[in-house]
């Protein structure tokens, strides 16, 4: 009762496609812009022994120099692929995440204030988003 015979079939899809170059111009431009303000911080290594929150935590906020109360720490760190522990040991951070160089994106540049790079992810940067 009430209904339309034919109506919507489905929702509307609001999705849009971004060249490639368009993506990776915006990338860099975050990048530059992040670098630009000091939000950037290059690390030599990343590395820790196990993969364990109580290993990470207390270096990240001596990093950030962030009081002993607070809990968010707003950092997305982009190490080397090889580096599974930081993996790990970063998920159960509230406002922390852990990216892979190669699926590096706009959205998640955006999203975080602070953004930890390895030293090795640069090269894996420039390998996935150079122009071809």
């Amino acid at each position: 009762m009430g209904g339309k015979a034919h109506g919507p079939l489905k929702e509307k899809n609001y999705e849009k496609k971004i060249n490639k170059k368009m993506r990776r111009i915006a990338l860099f431009s975050v990048l530059s812009k992040k670098l630009k303000e000091g939000e950037i911080k290059i690390f030599d290594s990343l590395k820790i022994d196990e993969p364990k929150t109580k290993m990470i935590f207390p270096s990240l906020k001596n990093i950030l120099n962030i009081s002993k109360n607070k809990k968010k720490l707003d950092v997305l760190i982009v190490p080397e692929v090889e580096n599974k522990n930081i993996f790990k040991a970063a998920r159960n951070l509230v406002k922390t995440k852990v990216l892979d160089p190669a699926s590096l994106n706009v959205y998640d540049l955006l999203n975080y204030k602070n953004i930890f790079i390895e030293k090795n992810a640069i090269e894996v940067i420039q390998k996935t988003f150079k122009k071809s």
